[in-house]
């Protein structure tokens, strides 16, 4: 009997657009809001915010 060297369990990635990623990033910073608060919201993990926020970040500082 052989076994599949890969097994995909469930399609749980989701694709975010990025006017949903701006929405969500500017949720989290606003005043009082914490950021996992808001990832358990919308059903994040709150390391891929601050992952989001890292990468507009670098964007930011390409463009100038």
């Amino acid at each position: 009997m052989t076994f599949p060297s890969h097994v995909v369990v469930a399609g749980t990635r989701r694709a975010w657009s990025p006017e949903q990623k701006r929405a969500i990033l500017a949720e989290a910073d606003e005043p009082g809001t914490s950021a996992s608060a808001v990832a358990r919201r919308h059903g994040l993990h709150s390391s891929l915010l601050f992952r989001w926020r890292r990468a507009v970040l670098a964007e930011q500082r390409a463009a100038v």
